[in-house]
């Protein structure tokens, strides 16, 4: 199939709010659900109602490296919940 690029696989360093800095690496859909919790910042992300699904599923992959992510509540009774990012991650 396809060839794998750069933001296919990445290593990050994590720092949680407590505990050691520790090193991840992400691939595929999974980096680029970090990256896009990392540019929605302290705001959080909300996905559109066509990529939600997908988008829980990543953030499930994302938590069992380790990394720490909040969800966020819906804003009213029809709107979508949300992630947001509650530890500092940079590229290794």
């Amino acid at each position: 199939m396809g060839r794998h690029s750069t933001w296919d696989r990445r290593s990050w360093t994590v720092t949680p709010a407590e505990g050691a800095t520790f090193t991840v690496a992400t691939s595929e859909g999974a980096t680029w659900a970090l990256r896009a919790l990392i540019a929605a910042g302290p705001a959080g992300l909300r996905p559109t109602d066509g990529a939600s699904g997908r988008f829980c599923l990543l953030i499930g992959k994302l938590r069992d490296l380790g990394l720490s992510i909040e969800d966020l509540p819906a804003e009213d009774e029809g709107g979508r919940a949300g992630f947001r990012l509650v530890c500092q991650v940079d590229a290794a």
